[in-house]
């Protein structure tokens, strides 16, 4: 059966439910329920073996902390002994929040089968919703010091603290719904998800103070941004990857430019360094390495950005 707003009224009183138990199969019966899917949800016992971990959030800041851009840097400042998860709690977080969502899944497509609503289903559907919402919010937790380290790039460009914390907030949500573990890195995953909208965020309001200006990627600034991201590993992994297997089709002088610039020397060397190296004019090194860029942007954006 479909459920409706009135059928929903009907099993909140039956079943003795709260305003929030209401509120919640509302939202659950009005929306596709979505979630990533993973091998390990379909064995035996899936359900014990990926909740035996707990994985608790360290030292994560809130919200709260980020009252004006002083104690914005000053609370966004990490120990990072203690406050970077391994690649198997995130796993874990994000296999915990996608079981979460797949129950509900499967539950809310049971009932709307069943000719009438099944009291313990019911419960069991709004108990696993609550655990989705409780594990989404611990992954938001963890990585508002993303937001964070976007912000710090694009403040400067004179743009508001309170319209970037929101469009963070916003991207970063829309980033964990969507992630799959199985494929990468969260922190790369959302990384560039952010850099796009907040480099959206600036080119517009560049345009509404009559200010050209070029986008994070696009100018030298931006690319040691990048760079510098990198060697917190938000993106290495994957520059090195699209590079290793050469999944962005990039000839031979792209590829040769891109590992010197910006993976082979600890210190970058510059556009003219390189262009004497390779022998090749330094007007072409920056055409070389824009074309490479904009390469690798489209495999992220399709493989990470989906």
């Amino acid at each position: 059966m479909g459920i409706n707003t009135e059928q929903i009224e009907k099993i909140v009183i039956s079943f003795g439910l709260s305003a929030y138990d209401s509120a919640a199969l509302k939202d659950i019966f009005s929306r596709d329920i979505t979630y990533v899917d993973d091998p390990a949800f379909h064995e035996n016992d899936a359900g014990i073996k990926i909740f035996q971990n707990n994985v608790e959030v360290p030292n994560a800041p809130r919200w709260k902390d980020f009252i004006d851009y002083e104690s914005f840097k000053k609370n966004t400042k990490v120990d990072k002994k203690k406050a970077i998860l391994t690649p198997e709690q995130e796993i874990t977080l994000f296999q915990q929040f996608n079981y979460s969502r797949f129950r509900v899944f499967e539950l809310k497509n049971i009932e709307q089968k069943a000719k009438e609503p099944n009291e313990q289903n019911i419960k069991d559907m709004l108990s696993w919703h609550k655990k989705s919402l409780s594990y989404r919010t611990k992954i938001v937790e963890y990585n508002l010091r993303l937001i964070a380290k976007m912000i710090n790039q694009f403040y400067h460009y004179n743009l508001d603290l309170d319209e970037l914390c929101s469009e963070g907030q916003n991207v970063l949500l829309n980033a964990i719904d969507k992630f799959d573990h199985l494929k990468a890195k969260f922190s790369t995953y959302a990384y560039w998800s952010m850099l796009n909208a907040f480099n959206k965020i600036s080119k517009e309001r560049s345009k509404r103070n009559g200010v050209i200006s070029e986008s994070l990627e696009e100018n030298e600034e931006g690319q040691n941004a990048i760079k510098h991201e990198s060697e917190d590993a938000f993106c290495i992994e994957s520059l090195n990857k699209i590079l290793e297997e050469n999944l962005a089709n990039l000839n031979d002088d792209e590829l040769k430019i891109i590992r010197m610039r910006y993976l082979d020397n600890e210190k970058r060397p510059s556009v003219a360094d390189v262009g004497t190296a390779l022998d090749i004019k330094k007007h072409k090194v920056g055409k070389f390495e824009n074309s490479a860029f904009a390469k690798i942007k489209r495999v992220l954006e399709r493989d990470f950005l989906k």
